[in-house]
């Protein structure tokens, strides 16, 4: 191979972008990294980069083999800590996984990846509220963070117990602000304020949804609910039979999927049942 296209190859492997090395069989991208390493043995990313499809493959061996070379090859390459650290939090050897995100984030403090798996790890230490902490600076400083981030630290934030609650609907109120109307994150605080029997908190949330929404047979019936688990059965009864009459103005198309045939057996036998 001429030197000319050894370069062109490294690029090519080191340079694609994430969705463009997602499409394909695992097995073959694999294949194509020994290429690029058997071409180019001292390239210490490409160890990287294979190692994490190993991971991807669940093939623990071979991507800490993968690991050991890149540290041997770049002994000050942060990402080996991170990239480590995703293997043994997988395995389930949190602890060993901190130590490298501690170390790795000594080097990257600004690394939103590096938080959010850190994040992960100290809540199945134990730690949720050094795992909230590490969710709240990615959440800071992104210019508009995933959905994910908000939803994560939500629940982790549920888990920990009613003393949390304020501050778990506080960053969904933040998420819905900046991100717009999320519906993963009103249908959990809706789910919250439910849970906790405080129906007008959670309508007030419901009726944040899209308006199209709101008025649509799955969210009717899920006011029903709401009203009906507050022991508020005429509201609830109002809710039902305009959820079924939503319903009932689909088209058939629309209307005769399965989860909605499920809601309209649903609500037909509860409002028989009123």
């Amino acid at each position: 191979m001429t030197a000319a296209r050894l370069a062109a190859a490294l690029l090519c492997l080191l340079g694609a972008p994430a969705p463009a090395l997602a499409h394909g069989d695992l097995v073959d991208r694999i294949h194509r990294l020994d290429a690029g390493i058997a071409a180019a043995p001292g390239e210490a990313r490409l160890y990287l980069k294979r190692a994490a499809l190993h991971r991807d493959h669940e093939d623990w061996p071979a991507a800490l083999a993968d690991i050991a070379i890149v540290r041997r090859l770049a002994p000050t390459l942060a990402e080996a800590d991170f990239r480590e650290a995703a293997i043994r939090h997988d395995q389930g050897k949190f602890a060993r996984a901190r130590a490298l995100l501690d170390s790795y984030l000594a080097a990257i403090p600004a690394s939103a990846d590096g938080r959010v798996l850190r994040a992960r790890v100290l809540n199945a230490l134990g730690e949720p509220a050094l795992a909230v902490a590490d969710l709240d600076a990615v959440v800071a400083a992104a210019p508009r963070p995933s959905p994910d981030r908000y939803l994560e630290r939500a629940r982790i934030l549920r888990a920990m117990g009613p003393d949390r609650r304020g501050e778990l609907l506080a960053g969904l109120d933040e998420g819905v602000r900046r991100l717009g109307p999320v519906v993963a994150l009103i249908d959990l605080a809706i789910e919250v304020t439910a849970a906790e029997g405080r129906a007008e908190a959670a309508l007030r949330w419901l009726d944040r949804l899209p308006a199209k929404l709101v008025a649509s047979p799955e969210w009717l019936a899920r006011r029903g609910d709401i009203y009906a688990a507050a022991g508020r059965g005429p509201a609830a009864k109002r809710a039902y039979r305009e959820a079924l009459a939503a319903l009932e103005a689909l088209p058939p198309r629309r209307r005769n999927r399965a989860h909605r045939r499920a809601l309209e057996t649903r609500l037909r036998g509860t409002l028989a049942d009123r």
